[in-house]
């Protein structure tokens, strides 16, 4: 199995000497890929002996190995027998055995020989099952697998990442990792709702992105109100100024560490800060986003062109 054999039975009697032997058999097979640091799906056989009260509660009975001849030699395979039905104990006993009618004559020599029969043909059809049996213990395994390892293990990760998508319920144009740590956020909304600070730390995380969020006076450019011949309410009417909303926008200013070189990057990093901050912001906020940049934006002549490539310093 890749390990040495002495190897491989110091940890298997390790295991069943102590208390991880009363998991149950799928925790138990985890445990020991996980001390042996390797997979042992591809030599495990698992034989059922059926369930019965001398087992006393337990699922893994023992551990064994069975070498099997190929070609090039041994191959060492892993048998975990179990205190548990196999396909043969749950199958009808006629399949197996015959009806006959008893016989008086029948000497105790007669019934013990056909009792030891019976036991062999049993043995027979128990290995028989055996394959069936561990391919369904392998897929138990599996399933079992993405219920430890619902955050780690990959395809797990690939379906619960699904589901956040169905749950948000549109695409949001960030990566995998990013939608992860956005909805484990999310599940916390009531506490970044309007928070600005957090959310300022949210980007961050979620982005990458280092952001200054702030809020500004929302001025209503175009009134809501019909026109009243030549004047309209709220703009040359009635009113002196600006109109102005009672909900303020939010303003996002992107501090960028070095110049953007590809104006797209820039384009789809607003994208994303606009649907993040769309969970935690009341709808009828306008989100307005600009940018600034703390790298060194002075020039030399010959070697930059103003307004191209360098700006002036304040």
């Amino acid at each position: 199995m890749g390990a040495s054999v002495n190897e491989n039975d110091t940890v298997i009697d390790e295991l069943v000497r102590n208390m991880t032997s009363n998991f149950i058999g799928e925790v138990f097979i985890e445990e020991l890929e996980f001390l042996l640091k390797k997979d042992v799906s591809e030599v495990l056989i698992v034989k059922n002996h059926g369930m019965n009260t001398r087992a006393q509660s337990k699922d893994v009975l023992s551990i064994n190995s069975n070498f099997i001849a190929k070609d090039t030699g041994f191959e060492e395979n892993l048998v975990v027998n179990l205190s548990r039905n196999s396909i043969y104990h749950q199958l009808p006993e006629i399949l197996f055995y015959p009806l006959s009618l008893g016989v008086n004559s029948d000497n105790k020599k007669e019934v013990v020989d056909t009792i030891r029969r019976n036991r062999e043909k049993e043995k027979g059809d128990i290995n028989f099952f055996t394959l069936f049996d561990t391919e369904i213990f392998k897929e138990r395994v599996r399933i079992n697998n993405r219920s430890l390892n619902f955050f780690s293990d990959k395809k797990s990760k690939q379906n619960l990442l699904n589901i956040f998508k169905q749950i948000i319920g549109f695409d949001i144009e960030i990566s995998d990792e990013s939608l992860y740590k956005l909805f484990l956020n999310l599940c916390k909304s009531e506490f970044f709702k309007e928070n600005l600070v957090e959310l300022e730390k949210l980007i961050q995380i979620v982005l990458g992105l280092k952001v200054e969020l702030s809020y500004i006076p929302c001025a209503i450019k175009e009134s809501p109100f019909l026109s009243l011949g030549d004047a309209v309410l709220g703009v040359n009417l009635g009113l002196s100024g600006e109109v102005y909303s009672e909900i303020d926008d939010v303003k996002v200013v992107v501090v960028l560490e070095k110049e953007v070189e590809n104006f797209k990057v820039l384009e789809k990093s607003v994208l994303q800060i606009k649907e993040v901050l769309n969970f935690f912001l009341i709808s009828s906020r306008k989100i307005h986003i600009t940018y600034k940049t703390n790298s060194d934006q002075s020039f030399v002549l010959s070697e930059r062109f103003l307004g191209y490539d360098s700006y002036l310093t304040k």
